[in-house]
């Protein structure tokens, strides 16, 4: 049995998003638990994950392509373990190619696999498959074949509230990617049906999509007033606490997102995935629509206008339930649970 003093994580992105914010909060919560911790990483985020506490150090191209199996051949293991200055006891491996060169670098660390996707074939020599939502959970369970898997979700631990944009009339905010799985269209194409007469409106993000969102706001009635502010490193600086944030995505593993949002108390409606029904408690601290469904989202959209105040109950509710559950502590214990149940710790 191990116990657990070092961590290393391992990532590679192409464009901002879910993975460099797991990387983050995996790394504030072995901060919080006394682990010292390290991410070797490759992508474009690099500065963004030092701004945020992440010791960052370059990892070695080899253990992300199809050469991977060569990588203890060429002597990677002290540049794995250079960063630490020793062999790490944990291993998170957010970017599956790295996963067995790194075992066979790596003899005594244990290993889990988060998951980022509901495909799991090359987590099957994980030590332990961390999944976010129960319907992934099912999923990964069946591809695993009997490895080791748990339903934990992601640590969530957030640095100091910061302060939004000044209140005023509540405005409806898109806050994501333009991309078909987050699915800003049928957002736009909700706006026209809301009862509401005049509504103020921000879509913040870019990607493939801007060019057709920008011509849908542009065919949208006067009266629905759109900001496009584009993409935002820090998004709720641009969001006050009255306004309501909406998710139509058709897919989510568990939306960080929606945890930062249930953290300010801000109200949410969301599209009816399994990522964001988990986050939002089955319904419980936000408001869900079927996906795609605009007529739905109009609808309430309404009713969050027409209840700020159950609106904001809601979500505070949930940012209790968050805090206690995806916090440092909370995560970290169920966590060492999982492991021990699979064998690899002792608690």
């Amino acid at each position: 049995m191990i116990l657990i003093r070092s961590a290393l994580q391992i990532a590679a992105t192409k464009a901002p998003g879910g993975i460099e914010s797991a990387v983050i909060n995996y790394a504030a919560m072995f901060r919080d638990v006394g682990v010292r911790s390290v991410c070797l990483y490759r992508g474009p985020a690099d500065s963004s994950l030092r701004q945020a506490g992440v010791a960052v150090a370059p990892a070695p191209d080899i253990l992300f392509s199809s050469f991977g199996a060569l990588a203890p051949l060429l002597g990677m293991g002290r540049t794995v373990t250079s960063a630490l200055g020793e062999e790490p006891d944990l291993v998170v491996v957010h970017s599956d190619r790295a996963l067995m060169p790194l075992r066979a670098i790596l003899s005594r660390s244990i290993f889990i696999a988060p998951c980022h996707s509901d495909k799991a074939r090359r987590k099957r020599r994980a030590d332990l498959t961390v999944t976010l939502n129960p319907a992934q959970q099912a999923r990964v369970s069946e591809q695993l074949q009997g490895a080791p898997s748990a339903l934990l979700g992601n640590p969530f631990v957030p640095g100091p509230l910061q302060p939004g944009a000044v209140p005023s009339a509540p405005r409806v905010i898109f806050c994501a990617r333009l991309t078909d799985i987050k699915d800003p269209l049928t957002f736009v194409s909700a706006l026209p049906l809301v009862r509401r007469a005049g509504l103020d409106v921000a879509i913040i993000g870019s990607g493939p999509l801007e060019t057709e969102v920008r011509a849908a706001v542009a065919a949208l009635p006067p009266a629905i007033r759109v900001e496009m502010p584009g993409w935002r490193a820090d998004p709720w600086a641009d969001v006050s606490p009255d306004d309501i944030l909406v998710l139509p995505s058709h897919w989510e593993g568990l939306p960080y997102l929606l945890l930062e949002a249930l953290h300010r108390g801000q109200p949410i409606i969301a599209a009816d995935n399994a990522g964001n029904r988990a986050a939002l408690g089955d319904g419980a601290f936000g408001r869900l629509f079927p996906i795609g469904d605009a007529s739905a989202l109009a609808a309430a959209i309404d009713l969050a206008l027409a209840e700020p105040d159950a609106m904001k109950a809601m979500a505070q509710a949930g940012g209790r339930y968050t805090q206690e559950h995806y916090g440092a502590r909370g995560f970290w214990a169920r966590l060492n649970a999982a492991l021990a149940e699979a064998g690899r710790v002792d608690v």
